[in-house]
């Protein structure tokens, strides 16, 4: 760790950042799934998250313009969403910084490797794959805090077809979207309990 004079500790539970294994993961999908997502109003679901988010974990979340092409930022103590995506896709992008939020104030590699935009080579992508998959696990479990218990094959759709578009990007250099329906074949998402943290402010990111 580098010196960060008078830094807090953080609270961590060694359980949360667990080995990845896909083998018990991997689940059917329901038969109520389309079901459920076409009940679910995204724009509550974004307000929910938004006060989990800063109530409970002393964050705060932004909602307007990104700098940039960007649809999402986020420095370690802020997250910015652009409303200008549909509410589903803005409930994800939240999601999804929250969990590289957690990451960010309790692994320093994991927030050095969110930060690596050059070098990246094909053996570094398991790795990269793991932190983006683990930041989608974090946000499941945010999402399960406010009650929403159905959205985790939704959830898992979306991060692979996310996953897809930066492997891809890695790859060529070329920005290429995915739809959600790209992520079909991911293995399902569970979600991970949230370490307690404390936050600290790092050089911003964009995603999305």
């Amino acid at each position: 760790m580098t010196g960060q004079g008078g830094r807090e500790p953080a609270l961590i539970n060694p359980a949360a950042f667990c080995t990845f294994s896909h083998s018990d993961s991997c689940e059917s999908r329901g038969v109520n799934d389309v079901a459920i997502l076409e009940e679910v109003d995204f724009k509550t679901t974004f307000r929910a998250l938004v006060q989990r988010i800063e109530r409970v974990y002393s964050l705060k979340v932004n909602v307007g313009p990104v700098i940039g092409s960007y649809t999402g930022q986020f420095d370690g103590k802020e997250i910015w969403v652009d409303l200008d995506k549909n509410a589903e896709g803005a409930v994800f992008i939240l999601a999804h910084l929250f969990g590289h939020t957690v990451q960010w104030n309790l692994d320093e590699e994991l927030r050095l490797l969110g930060l690596a935009n050059t070098g990246v080579k094909e053996e570094d992508l398991p790795r990269i794959y793991q932190y983006e998959r683990q930041a989608s696990q974090i946000g499941l479990a945010l999402l399960e805090e406010t009650g929403e218990f159905g959205l985790a094959r939704w959830l898992t759709d979306r991060f692979g077809a996310d996953w897809k578009f930066l492997a891809h990007f890695y790859r060529t250099g070329e920005k290429v979207r995915f739809e959600s329906e790209a992520g079909a074949d991911e293995p399902l998402l569970t979600s991970v309990p949230i370490p307690a943290f404390v936050p600290k402010r790092w050089p911003p990111r964009g995603a999305f």
